[in-house]
């Protein structure tokens, strides 16, 4: 063989050498840059968890205010009406006085509402009102004991624990139909109506 030819066959085998040699390093490197990418997707995958459930956390702690403050105002307005007396019904509406209208005391005091507290606690009736008709009586300062019951009368009298008196000089209801509101300081308690059909006197 020539010279020529020598260092031509050992200039390629020289090449395929370096060629072989090469190819580890490359399937290497690739390699690298995979492991590379899987390790920064997983850091962004735990990055996003992390925010997930910091997220969750804050949700869990609003919902949590949320519910104490739910509580705390339903256990509020539960003393405000065990305070208020919210047992506090109508319970009888005598609303034609018996036999003829007449301007006495008599007669004035046949026509009254009858309240009583239906709760066990004690209840102050100074700032509730009974409304009708564009007219309207506020209890004075007495109290009702759980399950009693106060009458209050149209005409004049000596107040006690069973009866009170509005001192009016003529009859207040309608004798056809009407509707009577216990109201405590403009809020709503308790209502009752009725109509000719009740025969003047209506439960409520």
């Amino acid at each position: 063989m020539s010279r020529t030819r020598r260092l031509a066959a050992a200039a390629l085998a020289t090449g395929a050498l370096l060629g072989a040699a090469a190819l580890p390093a490359s399937a290497s490197d690739g390699g690298r840059d995979r492991d590379h990418r899987h390790e920064h997707r997983h850091d962004r995958d735990r990055d996003r968890h992390d925010r997930d459930r910091d997220r969750h956390d804050r949700d869990r702690d609003r919902d949590w205010d949320w519910d104490d403050r739910d509580r705390d105002r339903d256990r509020d307005d539960r003393n405000r009406d065990r305070r208020r007396g919210h047992g506090l019904v109508l319970r009888a509406v005598q609303y034609d006085s018996p036999g003829p209208d007449l301007r006495t005391d008599r007669s004035l005091n046949g026509e009254w509402v009858l309240v009583k507290n239906t709760s066990r606690e004690r209840v102050r009736l100074g700032g509730y009102t009974l409304d009708w008709d564009g007219r309207s009586y506020r209890f004075g300062r007495m109290t009702l004991r759980g399950g009693e019951e106060v009458k209050v009368h149209t005409g004049h009298g000596r107040d006690n624990r069973d009866h009170v008196y509005q001192d009016r000089d003529r009859h207040q209801f309608d004798n056809r139909s009407g509707r009577i509101t216990l109201r405590d300081d403009d809020r709503f308690v308790d209502r009752c109506s009725w109509d000719r059909w009740d025969d003047g006197r209506v439960s409520c």
